[in-house]
């Protein structure tokens, strides 16, 4: 447990202010509906944190326990694909204004931090939990 405590904080502490994830160039903006959905999600996504924090903390059962690993990727993957939906429509829209490669960094960057929560989901799942659940 200690272990992946350590691993979210080093994780949650990286330097990735540089990195944009929405842009307010003119030519770049996300829009009002986008916003909104991306809002809502991302609550939902904080939500979704709380009750696995809570699910940790009370050695909840392993259905409780799953759930809440599973509402969290739902959440994540909810807003991760309302970027990548913003995203790819700037790349379309063809406008000279559309900065390309911070796009394409952002791509990365959330390709990047997608894959490390899931493998934090995983490797603390393997070093707290039953194998029988697995």
């Amino acid at each position: 447990m200690k272990l992946s405590r350590i691993y979210y904080n080093k994780l949650a502490r990286q330097a990735t202010n540089h990195v944009q994830l929405i842009f307010d160039n003119s030519s770049m903006h996300i829009g009002l509906d986008r916003s909104r959905q991306l809002f809502k999600k991302t609550h939902k996504t904080g939500h979704a944190l709380t009750g696995f924090a809570y699910s940790i903390r009370k050695s909840a059962s392993q259905d409780n326990f799953l759930f809440g690993v599973k509402c969290l990727f739902d959440g994540v993957g909810a807003s991760s694909s309302i970027l990548k939906e913003y995203w790819r429509s700037l790349l379309e829209s063809k406008d000279p204004g559309v900065n390309e490669e911070l796009i394409k960094e952002a791509f990365r960057s959330l390709e990047f931090w997608s894959d490390r929560l899931f493998l934090a989901n995983v490797n603390f799942i393997l070093e707290t939990s039953n194998r029988d659940w697995l």
